[in-house]
Formats: structure tokens, sequence, C-alpha cells
């Protein structure tokens, strides 16, 4: 049985049309779809906020691409970068979500709160939680050899002060 939208309870609109996309694929053979399914190009809409991560034995994971708009936000590009290299919070949770994804051989959800920069230009950061969409990916075989992995930002909610008056004499 395969997750669906409800179940994955994905908050941002680009993951839910990009789970949308792989699920059509998906329906294909009714299994994980394999990489030769997904045209480049039909992946324009998401492809600055994407990563395609390939699955290492070990498992060990490397970014063969990532995407524009995540260098932007996390100040760094990391094409051709190795998870395990990661700073150690980093490291050691994003293994497990993309071992988690392997496992089951269907799509993982993961929000969770990241530092990020909020401009190119400056140093300004702030914490934001981070929707994270794992998709698996196979090659000609059975095997799942890559991962492809939406992420975003979700809008941060407004923090609503309450005004008070204060007596004066």
């Amino acid at each position: 049985m395969t997750n669906n939208d409800n179940e994955l309870q994905i908050e941002h609109p680009a993951l839910r049309a990009l789970y949308a996309f792989w699920r059509r694929a998906r329906a294909v053979n009714g299994d994980v779809p394999s990489r030769a399914q997904i045209d480049v190009q039909d992946l324009a809409p998401w492809l600055a906020s994407l990563l395609l991560v390939d699955v290492l034995p070990g498992p060990d994971f490397r970014y063969r691409v990532y995407g524009t708009e995540l260098t932007l936000l996390f100040g760094k590009d990391r094409t051709g970068t190795l998870v395990r290299d990661f700073s150690v919070p980093a490291a050691e949770l994003m293994p497990h979500d993309y071992e988690a994804a392997l496992e089951a051989r269907d799509a993982q959800r993961v929000a969770r709160q990241r530092l990020v920069r909020l401009s190119a230009r400056t140093r300004c950061t702030d914490m934001r939680t981070i929707e994270t969409l794992i998709l698996p990916l196979r090659r000609d075989g059975a095997a799942i050899e890559q991962l492809l992995v939406g992420a975003y930002a979700l809008t941060p909610t407004a923090q609503i002060l309450p005004w008070t008056r204060t007596a004066t004499g």
C-alpha cells in the first residue's frame, strides 16, 4: 500500500504537486518509478528546490544535483558532497530520513527546523521549518539507486503579540 497526500500531511503546494507527479509515474508499473520514466523537463517547476541523491553502498548518499534555491537557503552548494561530510546534526538525521524511504520503497515527508539564510546578500539567518519530500527512484532493476528530494521552507507564522495599554497619571 502506498501513501497518499493526507497520510503524508504535505503542506507546501509545490511538494503536493511533486508528489502527484511521482505517483503518476509510479502508477505506470505499480512500483517505484524508474529514473528513465522521468523527463528532466517535466521537473522544471521544482528544479531549483530539488536534490537528486545517489544511493551508495553502506548505504551512504551523495548529492548529484543540489538545487539553486537550496544553495541560497542553506548557504552552500553541496553538489558532489557525501551526506556523512555534513555538519553533525544534519549528518545524523538525513541518512535516517533517506533510509526510511529506501526501506518503505515509498515517499517520506519530513518537516524539521533548520537554520536558513534570509538573503543571499546578507548573513542574516533565522530558523524555519523546512518541509522535505523524499521520493525513491530505481534505475533498471528493482534496487533503489536514487532519491528525488524536494525541499521548501514553510512560510513562518506571524506571531501576534497582545497589545496592552498602560495607565498613565
